[in-house]
């Protein structure tokens, strides 16, 4: 009788046995102890944290094989707001130096040319007209200068427009013996120059909105007399008055 009792015990506890052996799940595999079983799950929770930082780094980069972050790459300093980008390029050619202002030509702007005189005026004053010589800025660059010699040889005539009036004219170092004139009812002033000391030359200044005109004779020594030269200079002056402006 005690031999079925304690045969029949035995049963039971290999019964409970199994029943607690089956609690691990459909697949038969052992339930863990609880100890075993939190040690287990903090393992895999540890694992599966390096598994994840290591698939996030590149090949190569540190972290890849230790399980660490990657660094942040290192950026070139931007410029602030308004600050210009520095230059990656060539530097630039420099600036073409400003082209020079043209030299004025030689004449004053507004001044009346004498070289405009026509060919029949030029003729009634005894002058040849194919000897014409534009000398602009012989006497001083802004005045109009032109020159002719006589038909006969006897003398040449250089006519010059200027921005002088007749006061500025008789107050002229270079020139002697002023003498006030009319010439073709201007206003009009007669003079030698002061380097000449045998009678061979004379001027005559004529007035002319915004200056005065002068009519400049030489004689030519050897040639035929045409009279004293101031005289001449006033048989000229006379017929190629009418032209002025």
């Amino acid at each position: 009788m005690m031999r079925r009792t304690k045969a029949l015990g035995i049963a039971i506890a290999c019964s409970v046995g199994l029943v607690l052996a089956g609690c691990g799940g459909e697949t038969g595999e052992a339930r863990p102890s609880e100890g075993k079983t939190v040690t287990s799950t903090a393992a895999r929770t540890t694992a599966g944290v390096a598994t994840t930082t290591a698939g996030n780094a590149a090949p190569g980069e540190p972290g890849a094989e230790n399980g660490s972050a990657a660094p942040d790459p290192v950026r070139p300093p931007q410029p602030a707001p308004g600050d210009r980008a520095p230059a990656t390029g060539p530097p630039a050619p420099p600036a073409p130096e400003p082209a020079a202002e043209p030299t004025p030509a030689p004449g004053g702007a507004g001044l009346w040319n004498p070289c405009a005189l026509p060919e029949s005026a030029l003729a009634a004053a005894g002058l040849d007209a194919s000897t014409e010589q534009n000398i602009t800025g012989s006497w001083r660059p802004e005045w109009h200068t032109c020159q002719w010699q006589s038909a006969n040889g006897a003398f040449d005539m250089t006519v010059v427009s200027t921005d002088r009036t007749l006061d500025e004219v008789r107050r002229d170092p270079e020139f002697k013996e002023y003498t006030s004139v009319y010439v073709d009812r201007r206003d009009a002033v007669k003079y030698r120059s002061i380097q000449d000391v045998n009678m061979s030359t004379c001027a005559v200044s004529v007035v002319v909105p915004g200056g005065s005109v002068m009519f400049s004779l030489r004689l030519h020594g050897g040639k035929p007399a045409v009279g004293e030269s101031c005289g001449q200079a006033a048989v000229v002056s006379e017929e190629l008055a009418a032209y002025l402006p």
